[in-house]
């Protein structure tokens, strides 16, 4: 289930949050990228921010939330990105980053859920993933998605997010609406029809 926290934000309150959050507040399309583990394919993030550099009319800037390691700094110096990755170790409220930030880029290489995604949309933030089993059967249409190796479809899907309003508007109104399946009150009552049935089965 998805919190009722996870909502969208009006645009003064999501320029506020930029402030509070130490992120740049000067027309930057910023797209946030996960690095906790190694599966969330950081390689490829970077590559995708990096595409986006020249392909976008607007600057756009990775914000990459997890541990800084010296493997990513190398990473990032080896991307050409210096300079345009904002990292951020943690935060205390996910849904005040999401609703900061333009688009979600989710290139893992497999995931056991992926409810990160669920959470963005429900933020009102567009989404772009890869399409390994668990993403592609819990996302569905709500999402863009293309192989987790495919920097040229990922950067151009983002890039449609954060240029193109009619296709952001669409996406956008498709995670909402997609978002709102998983709640923790629909968890409990599809749990208890688990049980029930069990019962039923031993009278």
């Amino acid at each position: 289930g998805v919190d009722q926290s996870f909502r969208m934000y009006r645009a003064e309150e999501k320029a506020g949050l930029r402030t509070k959050l130490g992120l740049p507040n000067d027309g930057s399309r910023l797209v946030l990228a996960f690095a906790k583990s190694f599966y969330k394919n950081e390689q490829t993030s970077l590559a995708v921010a990096l595409k986006l550099q020249k392909a976008c009319s607007q600057r756009v800037l990775l914000v990459r939330l997890g541990p800084v390691t010296t493997a990513w700094r190398e990473n990032v110096r080896n991307a050409g990105m210096l300079g345009r990755v904002i990292e951020i170790a943690e935060v205390n409220w996910m849904w005040e980053l999401y609703n900061a930030v333009d688009c979600l880029l989710f290139p893992s290489w497999y995931e056991g859920f992926g409810l990160p995604p669920i959470e963005a949309m429900a933020c009102g933030i567009p989404v772009v993933t890869s399409n390994v089993a668990a993403l592609s059967q819990v996302i569905g249409e709500a999402g863009l998605m293309a192989p987790p190796n495919d920097v040229g479809t990922l950067a151009e899907a983002v890039r449609l997010m954060l240029e193109d309003r009619t296709r952001r508007d669409e996406q956008i109104a498709k995670g909402l609406s997609h978002a709102r399946k998983f709640s923790w009150e629909r968890t409990a009552r599809e749990t208890v029809r688990v049980y029930e049935r069990l019962l039923a089965r031993e009278e």
